[in-house]
């Protein structure tokens, strides 16, 4: 252990600086003069609410595109049952029948990717929605009621 022969030595602390005087605010009064404003008026077109009710949803069909191989890739085992990124919003999701099996590289490519435009992903998930289907009837899980 070492030891000092002289001890250190120590600074008092430095005063606190005095604060400016506080000047008293001047009271400003505020005339509102009248300004012209301008104004346009455009006609969009109205946006038709998509009702909640009218979606497919079934916990089957998510099951069954997720225990197919990934359509682009062929990767079995990490299939990811991927909705379309399209005509969803607050609290509105999208069909289950448009869904892809993909895996979770691919999914994650086509939701996030920087290797595509956004036009080419959605491109690239459309033809993964088709090729699910395909797969699903070709399997024999994909039935038409009559």
């Amino acid at each position: 252990m070492l030891t000092r022969s002289a001890p250190m030595k120590r600074t008092p602390f430095k005063a606190k600086a005095k604060a400016p005087e506080r000047r008293e605010a001047k009271q400003v009064q505020y005339v509102a003069r009248p300004r012209e404003v301008a104004t346009a008026s455009v006609a969009l077109p109205m946006a038709q609410p998509v009702l909640k009710d009218n979606r497919h949803e079934s916990e089957a069909w998510r099951r069954a595109v997720a225990a197919l191989p990934c359509v682009l890739c062929g990767r079995e085992g990490l299939t990811q049952c991927a909705h379309r990124n399209m005509d969803k919003g607050m609290g509105l999701k999208t069909d289950d029948a448009l869904t892809a099996a993909l895996c979770a590289p691919c999914h994650s490519e086509i939701d996030q990717g920087k290797n595509f435009t956004r036009e080419e992903r959605r491109q690239r998930l459309d033809l993964a929605i088709l090729l699910t289907i395909r797969a699903l009837a070709r399997a024999g899980k994909l039935r038409i009621a009559a």
